[in-house]
């Protein structure tokens, strides 16, 4: 008997071999889909960053800083398309636990930046992947004389910068 079924067993082995050397291919309509999502039209590129030098109270001038935020879009939005940007706040409190510093957000003009939808910058620039992309400057200013702690902890504060298009 176990004679048999190792003989049994060659003759599957030997008819699958058989069968595969004379495979025949079939065509066939097969519709294969390939796909995908472009994420986003526009990106940032530099983000708001903005570190001002240190902070002397006892200063008479302000002390300001200037940065720019940058972002680029992807040329096949509409032709018609406006890009706009404006910021949840053009002035704010920096805090470093215990204290606080007050400042201001102003654009290149030195004009408050725009805080809503409705009062938002028209930024010119070149769309695309290789194009220049767009520039919006923001001028900071922390007013002489404030009281605070000359400790040496960071001042922080957040801002949001919004892109419309």
């Amino acid at each position: 008997m176990k004679r048999s079924v190792i003989i049994s067993t060659l003759v599957v082995v030997m008819s699958l071999v058989a069968t595969s050397m004379f495979a025949v291919t079939v065509g066939s309509v097969n519709t294969n889909n390939i796909t995908t999502t472009v994420v986003g039209s526009c990106k940032w590129i530099t983000p708001l960053t903005m570190a001002f030098p240190n902070y002397d109270p006892l200063a008479v001038a302000a002390t300001t800083q200037s940065t720019s935020v940058n972002f680029k879009c992807v040329k096949k939005t509409n032709a018609t398309d406006t890009y706009k940007i404006w910021f949840n706040k053009s002035a704010g409190t920096m805090v470093n636990g215990v204290d606080n510093l007050n400042y201001t957000l102003t654009n290149a003009a030195f004009v408050a930046v725009p805080t809503t939808i409705a009062t938002a910058a028209t930024i010119v620039g070149v769309a695309g992947v290789a194009g220049a992309g767009y520039s919006y400057t923001v001028n900071g200013s922390i007013a002489a004389g404030q009281d605070v702690s000359a400790a040496a902890t960071q001042y922080v504060d957040t801002v949001v910068a919004n892109i419309e298009y």
